[in-house]
């Protein structure tokens, strides 16, 4: 779904994306499926090399003829299923597997309609900037000038947020690992909305 709204929009769903997994649930429950939710699952069945079913945290077992998981896929063949039931490349695969690094998302609310031509706009310097803190990001994990995509829902979906008011939600790159980000990241949104106030939303900082 969201490569899709993404590309071929892009669109974006009234009420938030939330309304996708509503629509799903809606449209679904139609047809007589069941939804369970804060349900977690512990394990996946495996009998002669296919999956027959889930075991959930509770101990129920609950058989299927298909199981289809959106877990990651080394929590769910390392952990879940069990590399005893995977050929050996996909054991290998799986070993190998290493997590990447996820992005922060500041998201604001503001007073004024922000300068802003779409519901989507990048953010970025200089191609040969961001391709150098590519390549070093190990060595210097937050970019010396932040860069992302700045997403204005409101501009598609005024509903969101009161009368003259709007939302902005701010992805920015940068590699987490080693950082304290609970005792970082106060400090990192002030870093986000001074470094956007001073080139692409002038005047930002006054109107969050």
């Amino acid at each position: 779904f969201l490569p899709y709204g993404e590309l071929q929009g892009p669109y974006y769903p009234r009420g938030g994306m939330i309304e996708l997994p509503n629509a799903l649930q809606r449209v679904g429950e139609r047809h007589g499926m069941t939804v369970r939710l804060q349900t977690p699952v512990s394990r996946v069945m495996v009998e002669r090399g296919r999956a027959i079913g889930v075991v959930l945290a509770d101990g129920t077992e609950i058989r299927s003829a298909v199981v289809v998981s959106n877990v990651n896929a080394k929590t769910l063949y390392a952990e879940m299923v069990g590399e005893e039931y995977l050929p050996w490349l996909a054991r290998r695969g799986v070993r190998s597997y290493q997590y990447d690094n996820a992005l922060p998302v500041v998201y604001l609310g503001v007073d004024y309609e922000p300068p802003l031509a779409a519901h989507h706009t990048v953010i970025a310097p200089t191609l040969d900037e961001v391709d150098s803190w590519w390549r070093n990001r190990g060595r210097r994990p937050i970019p010396a000038r932040h860069f992302g995509m700045v997403d204005w829902p409101t501009r598609t979906d005024p509903g969101l947020a009161p009368e003259g008011r709007h939302v902005l939600n701010v992805t920015v790159a940068g590699a987490y690992r080693g950082i304290d980000w609970d005792a970082y990241k106060h400090r990192f949104v002030d870093e986000v909305v001074g470094f956007l106030s001073a080139d692409a939303l002038p005047g930002l900082e006054e109107h969050v």
